[in-house]
């Protein structure tokens, strides 16, 4: 897969009474992608544009699926979001198989109608598809001390539903009404060792007794969410410890094992605390 400088491209909305594309052209998979075929797409020699009912807000990753042999000298794509300036990059295809470019991020603001245009002049009919795929909300966290904190605005939603609710008040990770949904976490570990797990988890009153896991070091961790009183009343559960052998990126998924009622729960943060030196092997 090509990568090339983030592009940030049109997400305008509209009224849902307007019904335009065929839903068989449109699909929304389980880990929460969502394929654009041409064929539910208006499409002329310098534009590819679509409209789809978006099951959530949240950041995504641009890609473009190509008809195999397609060949593009560089060529500038000139991409705008609502009303701010266009951002201008640039794509090059020398006639792959199969070539699929990811082109930048975008933003979804909400969820509802919304129209995706993509401007690829001379070569916009040759897109297959278009993908938009979950991409990190934030940024990677890092290690700092003996401490690692795993914020919901760095998470990755993995999902139809389930979101990232930047509200000041919420700031969660939220609206788990789906329980094939899940979230990640990638990080990077300066200092291997024995990490206790704290997830700060939050539950209307009511709505507890669902179970989920948390997989982690090739572990998994399965608990009950305790009903808090308040989606966004959260409060620490320690689940136990984790042990990591090696420094670099890993990866914490969080995945409902059970609902038992109108959503799974909350999450605010994920911490991990330091509590012994690795052993060498």
């Amino acid at each position: 897969m090509r990568r090339f400088p983030s592009l940030v491209l049109t997400a305008l909305w509209f009224s849902s009474s307007a019904s335009v594309w065929s839903r068989d052209a449109v699909e929304f998979r389980g880990d929460g992608v969502v394929v654009l075929r041409s064929a539910a797409a208006e499409v002329t020699d310098d534009r590819f544009s679509a409209a789809f009912q978006a099951t959530r807000w949240g950041r995504y990753e641009l890609i473009l699926d190509f008809a195999p042999g397609t060949r593009l000298e560089e060529t500038k794509v000139v991409c705008t979001v609502d009303e701010a300036d266009p951002v201008e990059g640039s794509i090059r295809l020398a006639g792959e198989e199969a070539p699929d470019t990811a082109v930048g991020k975008i933003y979804i603001a909400k969820a509802g109608r919304c129209e995706l245009a993509i401007d690829v002049p001379g070569g916009a009919r040759r897109i297959v598809a278009a993908r938009l795929a979950p991409a990190v909300e934030g940024e990677i966290p890092a290690q700092t001390g003996d401490q690692l904190v795993l914020l919901a605005k760095d998470c990755l939603v993995r999902g139809v539903t389930l979101r990232y609710e930047p509200a000041p008040k919420k700031n969660c990770v939220g609206f788990w009404s789906n329980p094939g949904d899940a979230v990640e976490w990638q990080f990077d570990l300066i200092t291997p060792g024995t990490y206790a797990l704290v997830l700060y988890q939050g539950c209307g009153k009511g709505h507890g007794g669902s179970t989920a896991a948390v997989e982690i070091a090739g572990e998994k961790r399965v608990f009950t969410v305790e009903d808090t009183g308040h989606f966004q009343n959260f409060v620490p559960r320690r689940l136990g410890t984790a042990t990591f052998q090696t420094a670099g990126r890993h990866r914490l998924r969080v995945s409902a094992v059970e609902k038992k009622s109108v959503a799974v729960m909350d999450v605010q943060k994920i911490v991990l605390e330091k509590v012994a030196d690795a052993v060498p092997r």
